[in-house]
């Protein structure tokens, strides 16, 4: 099953991304039937090496504190806060950056013409993704910027994957490598309607959240 797994991940680089799309669905329908294949599934990726750390992070005796605290908390409770992880300014010019994303992300998702779809935006270098549905339902619009080894043209993005605090919390809950896969700007409006229940992936992960409003509890 991994080895299926591996072999469409190379053929997905030649395909255009609607031709993405369908392809991964109708690859999911067929390898994923029931709870016992997502076992099986596990089960394979269990028995694969975790990628070795092979370069220590350096950082400031305050900064490990947090780091060792955060870790810690999401290992006994599954959630931590880290107060004050970027500066208001930096907060502010996120907020704006995610607004004309979103915004942009929006306009596409109300005209695209399939239920669930992923749209490239040339002009701001990032990617929408989006169900017709959820921005009916609960006014959920997304975007991403995904990794790559070249930079992005915003360099507040270039920041974010350039940090390294985010990378080393999961190097302490795995004990191996790790990486960030991309960065998602989420606009989210009060609903009394729930997402549905989901996995996100099959790999060890974990989610770094940055709040760009105030919130209560």
């Amino acid at each position: 099953m991994i080895k299926d797994i591996l072999n469409i991940k190379e053929k997905l680089k030649e395909l255009s991304l609607e031709e993405q799309n369908r392809l991964t669905e109708e690859f999911r329908s067929f390898l994923i039937k029931s709870p016992q294949d997502f076992n099986n599934l596990y089960m394979e990726l269990e028995n694969i090496p975790a990628d070795p750390i092979r370069e220590a992070y350096s950082f400031d005796d305050a900064t490990s504190l947090e780091l060792n605290r955060v870790s810690s908390e999401l290992k006994d409770s599954g959630i931590s806060v880290w107060p004050k992880f970027y500066s208001k300014e930096k907060i502010s010019a996120l907020k704006n950056l995610a607004n004309k994303c979103l915004n942009n992300a929006q306009t596409w998702l109300k005209s695209a013409s399939d239920e669930f779809s992923i749209h490239k935006d040339n002009e701001l270098g990032c990617e929408h993704l989006g169900s017709k549905d959820s921005l009916r339902t609960t006014g959920r619009t997304r975007t991403r910027f995904l990794s790559k080894k070249s930079e992005h043209r915003h360099s507040l993005i270039n920041e974010l994957f350039a940090d390294l605090r985010i990378n080393q919390v999961g190097r302490l809950l795995s004990g191996a490598h790790a990486f960030k896969g991309y960065f998602l700007f989420e606009r989210l409006q009060p609903s009394s309607v729930s997402d549905r229940w989901h996995i996100d992936g099959i790999l060890d992960q974990y989610k770094a959240m940055i709040l760009l409003e105030d919130v209560g509890e």
